[in-house]
């Protein structure tokens, strides 16, 4: 799916765990509850700069990059030069896809 994603269209997400079950990524939830705050900031970061032309797959693809980094200890510093260090992320959105 690479429908255009608005703003309006996800309004209605509240939490960090509603942006990953709405787009079909797999979480733990241990590491969830213990790395919200830095899970969100790097998934933030790796959201396209564009707000007009997110799409489903962007999303995606945001969410799995964030939850990979989290787990191998990214940092938002360190993504934000959007190295794209991890190929594997950008093209599955099962669960633990490159994290091991």
């Amino acid at each position: 799916m690479d429908d255009i994603i608005h703003p309006d269209d996800i309004d209605d997400l509240l939490s960090i765990e509603d942006f990953f079950d709405y787009f079909g990524v797999g979480y733990d939830v241990d590491i969830m509850q213990k790395q919200r705050v830095p899970l969100l900031r790097l998934f933030q970061a790796m959201l396209p700069d564009d707000e007009q032309g997110r799409t489903y797959r962007s999303y995606q693809q945001a969410l799995v990059k964030a939850y990979c980094g989290v787990v191998k200890g990214d940092s938002v510093p360190a993504l934000e030069m959007r190295c794209g260090g991890c190929h594997e992320c950008e093209t599955s959105s099962e669960e633990g896809a490159c994290c091991e």
